[in-house]
């Protein structure tokens, strides 16, 4: 029970880190100040508690479909709102940099598999030619 609740927590800092990296790499653009950095270090910081308190109660790891799509909008409104909180700029334009960190992230996420499935192809080859030599 402790140990899938520490993985699951895991895989949810996972998630928060590789969407707000780079959905504030390109905030960054917007200026910077130390009001800034308080406020995106805070509001991270309590995204973070939130999300791995309901992983800890187990609420996020049982989510269907329709839920899981309802958590990610969230998320992404979510990220939009500290965007636009933190670097003090309109709605939109943190909707475009929410918008564009999510699919850097979904772009990553996907490369990422990919490279695991070659690196698995070309393993699994490699030891069918090492077995027949």
């Amino acid at each position: 029970m402790i140990l899938s609740a520490l993985i699951a927590s895991s895989w949810m800092i996972h998630i928060i880190w590789t969407l707000a990296v780079p959905t504030f790499l390109l905030a960054h653009k917007l200026g910077v100040n130390k009001k800034t950095v308080v406020k995106v270090s805070c509001s991270l910081g309590l995204v973070s508690f939130v999300l791995i308190t309901l992983v800890g109660t187990n609420t996020l790891p049982g989510l269907n479909t329709i839920q899981a799509f309802i958590f990610f909008a969230l998320l992404l409104a979510t990220l939009a709102i500290i965007v636009a909180w933190s670097y003090e700029c309109n709605f939109w334009t943190a909707l475009f940099c929410a918008t564009a960190g999510y699919t850097m992230q979904n772009m990553l996420s996907g490369l990422q598999t990919l490279i695991t499935i070659v690196q698995i192809a070309l393993f699994k080859g490699l030891n069918i030619w090492l077995s027949t030599t």
